[in-house]
């Protein structure tokens, strides 16, 4: 198998600026198609707008510079929409805040968050934070394992942004100023992707399977939700699987979806890949 099992990471924040162009052709990949994956993340900020430039933020709810940029956003006027996607939990006040941001997904929760330094519990479920806290741990596990190659620390705030044409990571604050300069060179987001709809529906339960399935082609993906636009967490190549089967199955509106935990120690993290995508396996009878 090709498969690099990836560990859980704690965060630092990262203090210095770095601006570099991700490296495009991940799994086949363009820079754009990269952009309209990152558009299917777990996000709070304004409305999506059609015309407006975005910029994605990697933020933990414990981070300062977070709050800090956060609060310099909120205090000048710029032509840029930020998207505040929150990661690395370090205690259970941060996951049931990255729950309130993700459940929320307005500058409401961003302003507990961050500003007020509290936290509204009466808009999720325990079962609720818990899948949002899985999904973002597995994106962050995912975002480090694929750009953390272009920075000299992965941790927040760590921001993306469409400029020219090519996927750009900034590491660190972001300088604002010379940011909103660039408008003119800078991305909208293309429209996001249903994936929130899980949010409310949840994952169903697996079924069982029979066999250890290989990719009938190269560029296979798994993604971090069951969702053909969400973002992709392991390419495999043509006849190579994985060294831990899947474990199961589930169907989402008539389409098959592998279910994989490949994460260690983190065992209980999951990915998705389309079984139609897959052969060598079987629904267990």
């Amino acid at each position: 198998a090709n498969m690099k099992y990836l560990s859980t990471l704690v965060g630092v924040s990262a203090l210095t600026l770095q601006s570099n162009p991700v490296l495009a052709g991940w799994c086949g990949n363009t820079d754009a198609q990269d952009w309209a994956e990152l558009s299917s993340m777990y996000w709070a900020g304004p409305p999506g707008n059609a015309t407006r430039p975005a910029m994605y933020v990697l933020s933990a709810p414990w981070c300062p510079y977070c709050a800090q940029l956060f609060k310099m956003l909120g205090s000048r006027r710029v032509s840029f929409d930020s998207r505040f996607v929150p990661v690395m939990p370090t205690n259970e006040n941060d996951r049931d805040q990255i729950a309130d941001i993700v459940m929320d997904g307005t500058e409401r929760a961003l302003t507990r968050v961050f500003v007020q330094r509290s936290v509204n519990k009466g808009h999720f479920t325990f079962l609720q934070r818990n899948f949002v806290n899985e999904v973002q741990e597995v994106l962050d596990i995912t975002l480090k394992a694929r750009f953390d190659s272009q920075v000299k620390i992965w941790g927040t705030p760590m921001s993306f942004v469409m400029r020219e044409g090519q996927l750009t990571l900034v590491a660190g604050m972001p300088m604002l100023d010379v940011i909103d300069g660039l408008k003119a060179d800078l991305s909208p987001s293309p429209s996001p992707p249903a994936t929130r709809r899980f949010l409310q529906t949840g994952i169903p339960q697996e079924r069982q399977i029979e066999g250890n399935p290989y990719a009938k082609r190269d560029n296979t993906r798994l993604r971090v939700l069951p969702d053909e636009n969400a973002v992709s967490a392991v390419c495999l190549q043509r006849d190579r699987y994985l060294t831990i089967p899947p474990s199961g199955v589930v169907n989402i509106e008539g389409k098959d979806w592998l279910v994989y935990k490949p994460y260690r120690p983190a065992a209980h993290l999951r990915a998705y890949a389309l079984a139609s995508d897959f052969e060598g396996w079987r629904p267990r009878q």
